[in-house]
């Protein structure tokens, strides 16, 4: 059974956002990280059947984890502990099959006429004029009174395929048959075929070395006023501007005739397999539908529904879309078999594939040599270059380079930025990671200035938000860094690196004393990253400085179980290696370990 794609949905107490990847118990957040958030919306979209571990690993993942049992697990309990206790039997458990979504949902925001993949561009009866939360998925009310010339245009729309089919059938029928000689089970229709009759079986598509995508406007006839063009390009400048890690080729035509024709035609004149459209409703809500189409066939993978009006009143909405729809296309991208031969553009989206969400040394190694086979095919790819020196900077900040390597990866790294900045002054991912060299040898003032750069050469990017943020900690500028932080979330909620924006935020409000606002920043990025370690300290410590010694003592027991070596001395050393000039801060921090049973040396 197809399923409406809903984007906001409501099962009380709880309303999850889909596109912004929240999930609110009675207005109150509850953190998922982004893997586990990706199951629950699975299991949504998918609930009127089971979904077995094969399902979920191969609708989320993209690439298949080392212990796919184990990382769906830890998943489902994730989202149970979100939900809570009173509302785990919300994700059922089948014996022996898999998982299912048990309760019954309301939309608060759906795309409308997405019941079916080809819907193009939703109609006055697609769109109700009540708040889509009054109707259960998929019982979008029928407007009754809907012009009979809508319904004459569609079906002239329709007439040239409904011939062509029938005249596919008529020639089947009068062809004569052969057992000698079956008919070729390749294509019922030649590929070159222009329209919207698909091969009745196709070759598999292989993966693009770089991505194809046209953006555009679903017009209605004759009306000058429909304003679809204009979104179509804020939301192309804010593809442009988005970062990626991966080379798009984007294609912006003219509205006419294309915001008239099908989109598997769109696609095959322009030459592009993905198609971005938008389209407005001629009411008076003025909903906005964004689909984008995977071509050949029009298949529609990804949407998002929103009023006109809270677009106009919040821009970075359409900088939001913009990142998912990059996100979607490396997604499907990487999900496709290589082509016969390999070029770079290919190992570049495998490798930055690996780096989304959690990393840990193992996935940080497989991106590097991907990224380096890629610079050894084309070192003129400025993305490959980004990719070879983004994977040495993840490993100098966590201490993974190999012995005696630091000095070698240092230089590996600012020779591939160099290179980028070469070929393009304005690349802002260059820039960035510039920052990042910086930060991490320890020159906070260079880093600074080269994060400040980052944003006036894209003044909407999150991740140089949330480093500045960061580097403003070694500073002591606490307040400058939970700003900018903070606004690195607003631009990115839901982030595959969110868990660590919220962990450097609860630092800077550690280290500033306010301890509850450090605990609440700490238990988002232990609820978004369970596994990450760095976190219960700080946890510790914050319940410690608030009287709380119970779950101080807590928190700190089970941290010493999985980190049998951890110290306080050890902890201060971590923290200041790379800013001795908070020293004395975290000596007085390290004191409340100590009470609650953390050895000193």
């Amino acid at each position: 059974m197809q399923q409406s794609r809903a984007t906001i949905v409501s099962f009380p107490p709880f309303e999850v956002d889909l596109l912004r990847a929240t999930v609110q118990c009675n207005g109150e957040s509850r953190a998922l990280r982004r893997q586990s958030f990706a199951v629950l919306q699975v299991l949504i979209e998918r609930r009127d059947r089971v979904q077995s571990v094969a399902d979920l690993v191969g609708a989320v993942w993209t690439s298949p984890p080392s212990h796919p049992d184990a990382s769906v697990t830890q998943c489902i309990k994730d989202i149970r502990k979100a939900l809570g206790p009173d509302h785990e039997w919300m994700i059922k458990t089948v014996t022996g099959a898999g998982y299912q979504f048990a309760p019954e949902i309301k939309v608060v925001t759906q795309p409308r006429g997405m019941t079916t993949p080809e819907a193009a561009a939703p109609s006055k009866a697609d769109v109700a004029d009540e708040p889509a939360s009054m109707h259960a998925v998929g019982a979008a009310p029928a407007d009754p009174h809907q012009p009979a010339a809508e319904f004459h245009a569609r079906l002239l729309t329709a007439l040239p395929l409904l011939l062509a089919v029938a005249a596919l059938v008529s020639v089947s029928l009068l062809r004569p048959t052969s057992r000698e000689t079956p008919p070729s089970p390749i294509a019922a229709v030649s590929p070159t075929t222009t329209g919207s009759i698909a091969p009745v079986l196709e070759a598999p598509l292989t993966m693009l070395a770089k991505p194809t995508l046209a953006v555009v406007a679903r017009l209605q006839r004759n009306n000058p006023q429909d304003p679809s063009a204009g979104l179509i390009e804020q939301l192309a400048t804010e593809l442009r501007r988005a970062p990626k890690g991966y080379s798009l080729t984007l294609k912006v035509p003219p509205t006419e005739p294309y915001g008239y024709e099908p989109v598997d035609q769109v696609a095959h004149a322009l030459a592009v397999r993905y198609v971005l459209t938008t389209s407005v409703t001629p009411d008076e809500r003025k909903a906005v539908v964004f689909q984008l189409h995977e071509n050949p066939g029009g298949r529609q993978i990804w949407a998002y529904s929103t009023d006109l009006a809270q677009i106009t009143a919040e821009p970075r909405i359409m900088t939001r879309l913009g990142r998912e729809v990059v996100t979607r296309i490396r997604s499907s991208e990487n999900r496709r078999p290589l082509p016969a031969v390999v070029a770079a553009g290919h190992l570049i989206i495998k490798g930055r594939s690996l780096l989304e969400g959690e990393r840990d040394r193992e996935m940080n190694e497989r991106a590097k040599s991907l990224f380096e086979q890629a610079v050894a095919l084309d070192r003129t790819e400025a993305q490959g270059l980004l990719g070879y020196a983004r994977t040495r900077v993840v490993a100098l900040a966590n201490r993974w380079e190999p012995e005696g390597q630091t000095a070698t990866y240092f230089e590996e790294a600012r020779q591939a930025v160099d290179e980028v900045i070469a070929l393009d002054p304005g690349s802002f991912g260059g820039h960035l990671l510039r920052g990042a060299i910086a930060r991490v040898a320890g020159d906070s003032d260079g880093a600074i200035a080269a994060f400040r750069h980052t944003l006036t050469l894209n003044a909407n990017y999150p991740l140089a938000y949330a480093e500045l943020g960061r580097v403003l900690i070694d500073k002591e500028d606490y307040a400058g860094a939970l700003a900018s932080i903070n606004r690195a979330i607003s631009l990115s909620p839901g982030d595959p690196v969110s868990s660590f924006w919220y962990y450097w935020a609860g630092i800077a409000a550690g280290l500033a004393g306010d301890h509850r606002a450090s605990l609440d920043w700490m238990q988002r990025s232990r609820q978004t990253n369970p596994r990450y370690q760095a976190v219960p300290p700080w946890i510790a410590i914050a319940y410690e400085a608030l009287g709380e010694r119970d779950n101080a003592q807590k928190v700190i027991r089970e941290h010493l179980q999985a980190v049998p070596h951890f110290t306080a001395a050890r902890w201060v050393n971590v923290h200041v290696r790379r800013a001795k000039r908070l020293t004395p801060r975290f000596e007085a921090l390290s004191a409340h370990l100590v009470d609650i049973g953390v050895p000193k040396q």
